[in-house]
């Protein structure tokens, strides 16, 4: 199975000539109904951990029959992934990749510190701190009803929700 989050997820895009977006992941319907030569996922790279990385491939569908989507809450924010998605998990003092179906209350995930604004603030994808929040709940439901995507990107990872998943 492949993993996925779900199309209220919201991530950050950088366009080609610099801007910086903050969209769901339901922005790429566009993208994804449209005719191959009106737009190019090559014009946009995605925050990470590294910072901008190449969004290399975008899959969209629908949940699978029986297939369960995991919601994950921490006191800063919460993110819905299918059970297959990975995710970095901070488990004592090791960071490791997991399925979210595994992540239980005292994990903790890895959570974009947004930069501060103001004339001296470096450029958004600069400087990326994360700090560790604890998972506080995890619940399953089979009742979503929207798009999960699956993205690809230049280095495996991508911040979604500002939380730190593993991408394809």
């Amino acid at each position: 199975m492949q993993g996925c989050v779900s199309e209220d997820t919201a991530v950050s895009l950088r366009d080609k000539t610099g801007e910086v977006l903050e969209v769901t992941l339901a922005f790429f319907n566009v993208l994804l109904d449209a005719d191959s030569s009106e737009a190019d996922l090559g014009d946009y790279a995605i925050l990470s951990r590294s910072g901008w990385t190449e969004l290399l491939s975008v899959a969209r569908r629908n949940l699978w029959e029986g297939e369960h989507m995991c919601h994950l809450r921490t006191r800063l924010g919460h993110i819905s992934l299918t059970g297959e998605q990975e995710l970095l998990v901070r488990r004592g003092v090791e960071d490791v990749v997991v399925r979210a179906n595994t992540v239980t209350a005292g994990d903790a995930l890895l959570m974009l510190e947004r930069p501060k604004l103001g004339k001296n603030a470096p450029p958004i994808g600069e400087q990326l701190n994360f700090r560790i929040l604890g998972v506080l709940s995890t619940t399953r439901s089979t009742s979503f009803g929207g798009y999960v995507y699956s993205l690809e990107t230049g280095d495996g990872m991508f911040v979604a929700n500002g939380f730190l998943v593993h991408g394809l």
